[in-house]
C-alpha cells in the first residue's frame, strides 16, 4: 500500500472514531480512561516514535552538513 493511501485510510478512521464519540458518547461509556492513553501511546510509539529511530539509525538523519 502507497503512503497516501496508507495516511488516506488512517484519516478516515480516526474521523470515524471521533465521530461516533461526539454524536453518541459510546467510547465514553465502554471504556475507561487508561484505555485510551495507552492506545494513544502506542500508536505515537508505533507510528512516530519507532519509524524515527530507524531513520536515525541508518544514517539518514544528519543534523551537521
Amino acid at each position: 500500500m502507497n503512503k497516501k493511501l496508507e495516511i488516506g485510510w488512517m484519516f478516515a478512521l480516526c474521523m470515524v472514531l471521533w465521530v461516533t464519540e461526539q454524536m453518541t458518547g459510546w467510547f465514553s461509556a465502554h471504556f475507561p480512561s487508561w484505555f485510551f492513553q495507552t492506545v494513544w501511546g502506542v500508536t505515537l510509539v508505533v507510528s512516530v516514535i519507532i519509524p524515527a529511530g530507524q531513520i536515525w539509525l541508518k544514517g539518514e538523519h544528519h543534523e551537521c552538513h
